[in-house]
């Protein structure tokens, strides 16, 4: 099976389970380490509808920092 292929089930399936995903949860969770390049073929080569919105979390060292968050649009 092409990598790419179980990468994007696993993101999609997270996605319509768990309703958010960010970078950090894709690589502790799916072991996914370029989301954005996934999410980008979920949109654009299989047509899902998903949006993302900026968040703010701490990071490892305690410091605030702005990172994605997507979720699938069900309008």
């Amino acid at each position: 099976m092409n990598k790419d292929i179980k990468q994007k089930d696993l993101v999609l399936d997270f996605l319509k389970h768990r309703g958010t995903i960010t970078q950090r949860e894709a690589n502790i969770r799916l072991s996914v380490s370029r989301l954005a390049a996934i999410i980008y073929k979920l949109r654009h080569h299989d047509g899902h509808n998903i949006k993302a919105k900026t968040i703010t979390v701490k990071n490892q060292f305690g410091k605030k920092c702005h990172v994605a968050e997507y979720h699938l649009d069900k309008t």
